[in-house]
This record gives C-alpha cells, sequence and structure tokens, in this order.
C-alpha cells in the first residue's frame, strides 16, 4: 500500500503515518523495521498496518526498510496494542522490548569545532563558557552532545550550544547508530619472559607474582578478588616484563559473575545422619521430611549432597526458595557445587 502505519521506538504514545516510496512497497509489510524522518531525527519504527490513503497532511517519506522479513507476527500487534493501552505505555517501547536489543538505529548528535571557532579561540575573543566548550570538544577533534553536556559544568549549557552554532563556532552533525552489546573483553595476567628492569617488591607485589606462577593465567577480576589494589599494582610489573596483560574476548554469563568451583566439606555426624535417612527412602515414592537447624548450622550443604546423590543416578532436583532476594545467595552455593548444570527461573527474569 503507499501508506503505513508506523510505531517508533520514542516515548510517545500514537502511531504515525508515513508515505512508502514506490520502490520499497514490496518491502513493507507489518513486523518490518523501517527507518523513518521524525522531527530533526531518524529513528527506528515499526509496521502496524498498510494504509490506502492520508488525508489531512502530507505524509513525510520512509527512508529505509530495515529487514528482509517480519520480526514478529501481525497477530501479535492486537496484543502489544492491549498492553501499551492497559500499561498506558508507548507503543513503539513495548514492541521493542518485546524484541532481542541491538535492533534499534538512531541519530547521535556530534559536535566539532569550525575553522572560524579554531580563530576565535586563538585570538582569545570568547567568553569563558564558549572557551570551556572549544577547550573540551579540540583535544578529541569532536565529542558527542551527550557527552558535551555531562562534562561542561555550565546550567545555560543548551542555549550556549545553539548560539555557538549560529555564530558558526561549532558544526552539529548527526551519526545514525545502531545499539548493541559490545563485546566484552577482560584482561588477563600470564608470566613474563623475562624482567628487563628490576623493581622494588612489596609484599602484594610478591603475592601477585605468586598467584600467576601459581595459576600460570589468572583474570584481573580473580585478582582483585585477592588483593583489592591490583589494578594499580600489574602497571609497573607489566613494563618491567615480570607479567604479561593480555585482553581476551569473555562470554557474558546470564546467570551473573563466574563463580569459583567449591570442594564438598565432611559432613558433621547431624548432617550425615540427616542425609542418610532421606536417602534410605529416595525409591519409596514421595515423602517430605523438615530439616530443623539455626542460621550457619549447615542445612543447604545436606540440600546439596541429596541434590548430588539424585544427579548421580542420572534424575533432576527442584530447590525452592521462599523470596527472590535469597536467590543470588542460594544460586552461587549450588552453581559453585553443581556448575552449569545449574538453571535459575524466577518472575523478575526476561
Amino acid at each position: 500500500m503507499p501508506y503505513i502505519s508506523v510505531a517508533v521506538s520514542l516515548p510517545v504514545m500514537k502511531s504515525y503515518t508515513y508515505k512508502v516510496p514506490d520502490h520499497l512497497q514490496e518491502f513493507c509489510s507489518p513486523g518490518v523495521r523501517v527507518l523513518v524522518p521524525f522531527g530533526k531525527r531518524r529513528v527506528t519504527g515499526y509496521i502496524l498496518a498498510g494504509q490506502e490513503s492520508c488525508e489531512g497532511f502530507t505524509a513525510k517519506k520512509i527512508l529505509d526498510v530495515l529487514d528482509d522479513h517480519p520480526l514478529f507476527p501481525e497477530s501479535e500487534i492486537l496484543f502489544f496494542k492491549w498492553i501499551s493501552d492497559y500499561y498506558i505505555y508507548p507503543l513503539g517501547d513495548v514492541i521493542k522490548a518485546a524484541l532481542p536489543s541491538g535492533f534499534d538505529r538512531h541519530d547521535v548528535s556530534f559536535v566539532s569545532v569550525t575553522q572560524k571557532g579554531r580563530a576565535r579561540l586563538d585570538a582569545e575573543g570568547l567568553t569563558p563558557g564558549e572557551k570551556q566548550v572549544l577547550d573540551y570538544i579540540l583535544p578529541k577533534e569532536s565529542c558527542s552532545l551527550k557527552q558535551l553536556k555531562k562534562n561542561c559544568q555550565n546550567t545555560t549549557i543548551n542555549a550556549l550550544i545553539r548560539r555557538m552554532e549560529k555564530e558558526d563556532l561549532i558544526w552539529v552533525s548527526s551519526v545514525l547508530k545502531k545499539d548493541g552489546a559490545k563485546i566484552k573483553k577482560e584482561k588477563f595476567i600470564t608470566p613474563g619472559d623475562e624482567p628487563t628492569t628490576v623493581i622494588r617488591m612489596s609484599k602484594k607485589r610478591e603475592k601477585i607474582l605468586a598467584l600467576v606462577k601459581e595459576k600460570q593465567e589468572i583474570s584481573l577480576t580473580g585478582l582483585k578478588v585477592i588483593i583489592p589494589t591490583a589494578p594499580a599494582l600489574i602497571k609497573p610489573l607489566a613494563l618491567a616484563g615480570y607479567i604479561k596483560i593480555i585482553q581476551r574476548q569473555v562470554f557474558r554469563d546470564p546467570l551473573g559473575d563466574p563463580v569459583e568451583p567449591d570442594t564438598p566439606p565432611k559432613l558433621t555426624c547431624e548432617q550425615e545422619a540427616a542425609v542418610k535417612q532421606v536417602e534410605s527412602k529416595f525409591n519409596l515414592g514421595f515423602c517430605s521430611y523438615l530439616l530443623s537447624g539455626i542460621t550457619g548450622s549447615g542445612k543447604t550443604e545436606v540440600y546439596m549432597r541429596l541434590v548430588w546423590d539424585v544427579i548421580e543416578k542420572g534424575k533432576q532436583a527442584i530447590v525452592l526458595v521462599p523470596e527472590i532476594s535469597l536467590i543470588s545467595q542460594t544460586e552461587r552455593r549450588f552453581r559453585a557445587r553443581f556448575g552449569d548444570k545449574t538453571a535459575v527461573i524466577h518472575s523478575s527474569l526476561s
């Protein structure tokens, strides 16, 4: 159809009508993303439906079609609209929340100094506010408008930027950016070849070298757990050749930070008696027990031993926790013991 109804991923409640150029019409269908002009910006929008006509105003043209096929079925659109109405939440943001992150494209404003601005800075004919802005931008060649506003301590920064742009001291341009998570990298420390320089060894530096020698490779995150000041201590060691610092891609763990594996402790007599009592009736069908003990008496270890026994028999176990706030603590204990066999489910997860 010549026109489409689009939900833009901005905090606005209604959808907007756009014109589709003839050469893009065959690619437009409900559920496909389009790049559209919105005011002075370019933003991502989601096609909701086609329209035969547009009355009362001249519709802007879409700029591009971003997908080869719909990202969601047309049948979901009524559901998205219901969510938007019920929760009084922008329709475009509802759809954005329903899709994986990293799809959106939008304009980001960047600021650079003009030739006139450079000349004025050299001639020193600037107000303190103007000088501060130019001094901040020049070493970087350009910076985002958001960065500039954040770093210039000026209550009238917006008016100042508009005035400087009008006087041709700065130039504000738009760059189309795509959202998305970047590759996560982490620093790892490995033993060096041969020290090239002798440096003074503090006890903490000696401890770092001993740990690196023992493990052969350790992440900076893991090292900081043992020695919190490690980031400052490793730089001189690396420069002197005692260690090497390398960066490597690491994969995000949906359950949280990596957990070091633990070793099962020796059970107390009471713990062992509780475990044996439950294990003796494993094959008799459902049976309930009440394990009573004060905080820190070792009840969780009993649960973990029983779960381990069940898993060794090729079966599965569910551990129920009474409050979501307690999940993190319990999860870490079980992941330290069972590793990636552990899955977490609760109502605060997406």
